[in-house]
């Protein structure tokens, strides 16, 4: 199964949800590891260390339009092109709460 997990905390240097962030991904890729993770966001940040090789980036926004991420750019990452194991009329979560 590939998961996506909105990956904007990690773009902060320091703090409770940056941890969160990274520890929420580092447990799923360790406890899961027959599955894809996807750290999605639409700002830079640092894969959490020690990285395991099913958690990757995945890509931000590609131009001006993907900038409004929560309008555009996180469709295009969580669309179901990328997720072929979801079918139409399947929910597929992004990390809080974000279902398509």
């Amino acid at each position: 199964m590939r998961v996506a997990i909105e990956a904007a905390p990690l773009a902060l240097t320091s703090g409770g949800l940056a941890r969160y962030a990274a520890e929420l991904s580092l447990a799923l890729a360790h406890c899961f590891p027959e599955d894809e993770y996807y750290l999605i966001s639409d700002q830079p940040f640092r894969l959490p260390q020690p990285c395991p090789s099913n958690l990757r980036p995945g890509g931000g926004p590609r131009n001006a339009v993907e900038r409004r991420w929560w309008l555009c750019g996180i469709t295009r990452e969580a669309c179901l092109e990328y997720l072929p194991e979801a079918g139409i009329g399947d929910y597929v979560l992004v990390h809080a709460g974000f279902a398509i």
